[in-house]
Formats: structure tokens, C-alpha cells, sequence
């Protein structure tokens, strides 16, 4: 079996359609914790924007948006958003740790496991220390996480098969390596080319799971103070409690 190609190197075109029943609005979907933070402001950064989508809906609100991604497939359809947002939209293609960003920014935004997805531990505090870089004095930094617990629980469970117009796809839990706090999920992709026959490709999600400790250290040694933390099921319906975090600091 062919070994796993880069994560999200399939799924970035299929991300939205996707999760629409679930993040197809995600400003209407993360409201709670959005408008607290957006009240005031006037420009935002969304790190790790994926494909844009979020940023986009922001632009369109008045807000004046700066995305980050890495990963080129999602940078590209975000760069195609940002084209017809008339200049309120734009995405960088950088690392959510080495990004540089001015003038500095009222709002960042980091929604969708971005912060699970990092590769080493140590770049927690990386990533929170660029986020501070990146706000005025009192600016707000709104992320989720998922929790230990979150990270633990096995999804799908059971295994998933689907079916979409261009692509079957198998999803199983990786298990969860208790000692490295890292699970996640394996997509295999059969994927609909141009001459009818399909293309194979495996593509792995492992996130580390963050403690709530570990993120209040990260953030004070960053210059943040903390303004409010939401329970996952406060803000996403159906949601058992304890799988899924969301938090609002304050840049100092």
C-alpha cells in the first residue's frame, strides 16, 4: 500500500462540500464566541483559514481580513475567494509559527483544530507568540482546540464509507498514543479522474492534544490575559461536553 500523501492534499477540494451541513456558515456557527470579540473591531487576521471560507464572510461584513495558510491546495482556493472580495480579503501563503504580519490587527482568529494540527509540541508557544506580534495592545485572539478528550475519542466511530459525485472515501480513527497525546483520522481517497477510472490516495490527520494548563502558560508567557472560555457543546449543538474548547484572551 502506497504510503500517506500530505494531509489535506485530496480533501482541500472537497473540505466544503464536505462539512456544509456542519461549518457551511461559520460565522452564523461560531456567533457565540465571535461577536463578543468583533464588536469593536475593524481588521482581523484568520490563521490557518483554510479555504477561505470564514474569511471571505467577514470581508463581506466590513471587516477588513488578512488569512494565513500553509498548505497550498487550501491557500489556493482561499486565494480565489480573496479575488472576489473586492479587496477586503487577502491570504498569505506562511506558517501560522513563522508569519510576520503589519500594520497590527484588532482581531486573530485560529477556528477548526488549526492548533491540534501543529507538528511538535514546542510550537504552541510559537504559534501564540505570532498571534500577539500580529494584534495592537487589547487586541483579541478567539481559537478552539480539542481537548485531551476530544483528541482521545475515536471518530468516526465506527468507520465511515461515503460517497460524492467525484470520490468515494473510507474514514477510520487513528487510536489514540496516550504517551505522545496524539490521535486522529485516516481518509482513503478514490478519487473520479478525467478518464472515468479512479485514483487511490491515503492521507493521515493527527492532532496533539493540548491541556488547559498547557494553553494558559502559553498565552501569559505571550502576553495574553484571558477573557472568557466556552465549552464546546455552549457553542456546537449536539456536542458532548469536554471534547472541543473554545477561548478568547486579551493581548496585553
Amino acid at each position: 500500500m502506497n504510503n500517506p500523501s500530505r494531509a489535506y492534499d485530496v480533501f482541500a477540494e472537497f473540505y466544503d462540500r464536505a462539512y456544509a451541513d456542519w461549518r457551511g456558515d461559520p460565522a452564523r456557527f461560531l456567533r457565540i464566541v465571535l461577536e463578543p470579540a468583533l464588536a469593536r473591531a475593524k481588521s482581523v487576521v484568520d490563521l490557518g483559514c483554510g479555504t477561505g471560507l470564514l474569511s471571505l464572510q467577514l470581508a463581506r461584513r466590513g471587516f477588513d481580513v488578512e488569512g494565513v495558510e500553509r498548505h497550498p491546495e487550501m491557500y489556493k482556493i482561499a486565494k480565489t475567494r480573496a479575488a472576489a472580495s473586492r479587496g477586503r480579503f487577502r491570504v498569505v501563503r506562511a506558517d501560522i509559527c513563522k508569519f510576520t504580519l503589519t500594520p497590527p490587527r484588532d482581531v486573530a482568529l485560529c477556528f477548526f483544530d488549526t492548533l491540534n494540527h501543529l507538528a511538535r509540541p514546542s510550537q504552541l508557544g510559537t504559534a501564540f507568540r505570532r498571534a500577539r506580534r500580529a494584534l495592537r495592545p487589547g487586541g483579541s485572539f478567539v481559537f478552539d482546540v480539542n481537548t485531551p478528550a476530544g483528541v482521545a475519542h475515536p471518530w468516526p466511530d465506527p468507520p465511515t464509507f461515503e460517497r460524492g459525485r467525484e470520490y468515494f472515501r473510507y474514514a477510520r480513527p487513528i487510536p489514540y498514543n496516550s504517551a505522545k497525546r496524539r490521535g486522529g483520522v485516516q481518509f482513503e481517497w478514490f478519487v473520479r479522474q478525467s478518464d472515468g477510472h479512479y485514483k487511490y490516495t491515503r492521507e493521515q490527520y493527527i492532532e496533539i492534544a493540548w491541556t488547559e494548563n498547557e494553553i494558559e502558560a502559553c498565552a501569559r508567557d505571550a502576553g495574553f490575559e484571558m477573557v472568557q472560555m466556552w465549552d464546546g457543546s455552549a457553542v456546537e449543538p449536539g456536542l458532548a461536553r469536554g471534547l472541543r474548547a473554545y477561548y478568547w484572551f486579551r493581548a496585553l
